[in-house]
C-alpha cells in the first residue's frame, strides 16, 4: 500500500508542474503576439510600400473649383472699332479717359475740351445758357459730336449746344482738331469687372453753385447688362442774375452674345434753364438710338443703328413758339482694324423735312517707331447738291524733342 501510494503521489506532483509549465508557455505566446500585434499597429516603415498617388481626392477637387468662372469675372461689351489716329501733339488728338474726365474737374463737355490748345468755348452765360467751341474760325457744320457712333446733330441751330451734351455716364471722350473740322466722339460706360459700379460725384461752391453726378452699371441685370446715370448742376449766377440748372438723365440696357456680338438700347434726355432773358427759359433735348453691333471676323466689326433726335422749349414768348421738333438718324458702320492698320467706312442717313446723307472713309498707317499716315473722305448729300472733303496727314514720332507733321485738306 505504501508503495503503491508512493507511485500515485509522484505522478500528481509532475502533473502539477507540467500543468503551470503548460500554462506559463500559452501566457508567453499570448503576451508575445499581443505585444506583436500592438507593435504592428504603430505602422512600421514599410520598404515595400506604395507610394500614394500625388493626385488626391482633395487637390482634384480644388483643381474642378479652381476652373469653374466665378460669376465676378464674367461681363460682356459691346465690340469695339479699334483703330484710330493716335494720341499726341503732332496728331492734334486730344482724350481722356474715366480717371482724367474726374481729374480735369469738368462738369460739362465745353469745360473738359477747353484745354485744348486752339479751341474757343462760347457761352452765353452761366450753366443753364447755351455752349458752343470753335477753332480756326469754323462755324456750322464745322464741329461735329459722335456718342456711340449716334451724331449729335444740332436741333436748335448752326451748331450742337453743348449745354445740353452731359458727361453722365461717359467713360471716354476724344478731340480731333484738324484745318476744317473739329471732331468730338465720346463712349459710354464699358464694364472691365463682372461686379456691379457705383460712383457718385458731389460737391459746391460758389454763387450757391452745386453738382451731383451719379452712375449705376450692372454687367448683369434683367438677363443683359444695365446701366443709369443722373446729373445736375445749379447756380444762382453772378448777383443772382443768372441763376440756372442742367439735368440730364442716360438709362441703356444692352442683350449680350459673348464679346461677339449685341443689342443695345440707349435713352438720354438734358434739360436747361435759365433767367437769362436773352434765351429761351427752358429747353430739353432727348436722343434715343438702338444699335446692333457684331464682329463678322478677328479684326472686322459691324454696325446698324437707327434713333431720334428731339427739342422741346417751354417759353410762351413769340420768338419760341414754333421752337421744337424731332429728326431720325439712321446708319452702317464697318470698321477693320489691328496692329499698326485701320480703316472703317460709315454711312448715315437723316430723315425729317432735310433729308440728307453723309458718307465717311477712313484709312491709316501706324509705325510705332517712326509714324504715321492717315487719309479721309467725306460726302454729303442733300438735296442736289453734294460736297466732298478729303484729307491727308502725316506725322513723326518725336526725335530728340522734335517731332514734324503736316496736313492737306
Amino acid at each position: 500500500m505504501t508503495k503503491s501510494f508512493g507511485k500515485d503521489s509522484a505522478p500528481r506532483s509532475r502533473s502539477r508542474v507540467g500543468a503551470l509549465a503548460h500554462l506559463g508557455v500559452f501566457a508567453l505566446v499570448y503576451i508575445t503576439s499581443f505585444g506583436a500585434r500592438e507593435a504592428w499597429a504603430q505602422d512600421p516603415p514599410d520598404t515595400l510600400q506604395v507610394i500614394t498617388d500625388s493626385l488626391s481626392v482633395d487637390s482634384l477637387e480644388a483643381v474642378l473649383v479652381s476652373d469653374s468662372a466665378s460669376a465676378d469675372t464674367i461681363y460682356y461689351n459691346l465690340p469695339r472699332f479699334e483703330g484710330r489716329v493716335p494720341d499726341g501733339w503732332e496728331t492734334g488728338v486730344w482724350s481722356w479717359d474715366r480717371s482724367a474726365i474726374m481729374a480735369s474737374s469738368a462738369n460739362t463737355l465745353a469745360e473738359l475740351v477747353a484745354e485744348v490748345p486752339g479751341v474757343i468755348v462760347l457761352l452765353g452765360g452761366d450753366y443753364g445758357t447755351p455752349a458752343a467751341i470753335s477753332a480756326f474760325g469754323s462755324g456750322g457744320g464745322g464741329v461735329r459730336i459722335l456718342r456711340d457712333g449716334f451724331e449729335l446733330f444740332p436741333v436748335d441751330g448752326g451748331v450742337t449746344d453743348l449745354a445740353r451734351v452731359g458727361l453722365g455716364g461717359i467713360e471716354r471722350v476724344r478731340l480731333e482738331r484738324s484745318l476744317g473740322e473739329l471732331l468730338i466722339e465720346m463712349w459710354s460706360h464699358e464694364f472691365d469687372d463682372g461686379r456691379p459700379y457705383s460712383l457718385i460725384e458731389a460737391g459746391t461752391g460758389e454763387l450757391e453753385t452745386n453738382l451731383f453726378r451719379g452712375l449705376y452699371a450692372d454687367p448683369t441685370a434683367l438677363g443683359g447688362s444695365l446701366g443709369l446715370a443722373l446729373e445736375r448742376v445749379d447756380t444762382q449766377g453772378p448777383g443772382r442774375k443768372e441763376s440756372g440748372n442742367r439735368v440730364g438723365s442716360w438709362i441703356r440696357y444692352q442683350i449680350h452674345r459673348g464679346d461677339d456680338a449685341g443689342l443695345a438700347v440707349d435713352f438720354r434726355r438734358m434739360g436747361t434753364k435759365t433767367a437769362v432773358t436773352d434765351f429761351a427759359s427752358s429747353v430739353t433735348r432727348t436722343d434715343w438710338a438702338a444699335r446692333f453691333r457684331v464682329r463678322l471676323a478677328d479684326n472686322l466689326t459691324a454696325e446698324a443703328y437707327t434713333g431720334n433726335s428731339s427739342h422741346g422749349v417751354e417759353d410762351t414768348r413769340d420768338p419760341y413758339v414754333l421752337e421744337g421738333g424731332s429728326r431720325a438718324q439712321h446708319g452702317l458702320r464697318f470698321g477693320y482694324g489691328r496692329r499698326g492698320l485701320w480703316g472703317r467706312a460709315e454711312y448715315r442717313l437723316f430723315g425729317g423735312d432735310l433729308p440728307n446723307g453723309r458718307f465717311d472713309f477712313q484709312a491709316g498707317l501706324d509705325l510705332e517707331n517712326l509714324g504715321g499716315l492717315a487719309g479721309s473722305m467725306a460726302r454729303s448729300s442733300w438735296s442736289e447738291t453734294t460736297a466732298v472733303s478729303q484729307q491727308v496727314r502725316v506725322w513723326t514720332r518725336p526725335y530728340f524733342g522734335f517731332s514734324f507733321f503736316g496736313s492737306w485738306e
